[in-house]
């Protein structure tokens, strides 16, 4: 089974929760010898050397707007990787292809919390819901 991994929250010099999800998740998949697991990165050096060792296929995204990356070029990517599974480590996914999603949401309390740019909590809700 191939599974595309939206790894894009590894970043040079930071660490997110998502970041430190990944990092505990994917040893396990990466071991796991019936998956083969594509992982999908903005900079392959942001990838933590735990992930690195197992000697993950890498495969860099283009730089782009995020809502363009993620619903052109991922699909993309993974209809020509003839993923079987896309695993967002988000609450969105890509909208097309041929191919199950599946999707952690980890925490969706901004979405009631005042404050906040109303607009982006709109999408942010609409996403979550097509995905």
């Amino acid at each position: 089974m191939k599974i595309c991994v939206d790894a894009r929250e590894f970043v040079k010099d930071r660490k997110t929760g998502i970041s430190r999800h990944l990092e505990t998740l994917l040893p396990a998949l990466l071991k796991t010898p019936e998956y083969k697991i594509v992982l999908l990165l903005n900079d392959r050096s942001a990838v933590p050397e735990n992930i690195l060792a197992l000697e993950p296929y890498c495969l860099t995204i283009p730089a782009a707007p995020t809502v363009y990356a993620d619903q052109f070029f991922l699909p993309r990517i993974a209809e020509d990787e003839k993923t079987d599974i896309f695993f967002s480590p988000y609450y969105k996914a890509p909208l097309t292809g041929r191919f199950k999603r599946v999707i952690t949401v980890h925490d969706i309390m901004f979405l009631r919390l005042r404050g906040g740019n109303p607009a982006r909590k709109v999408m942010s809700a609409l996403q979550m819901r097509l995905s």
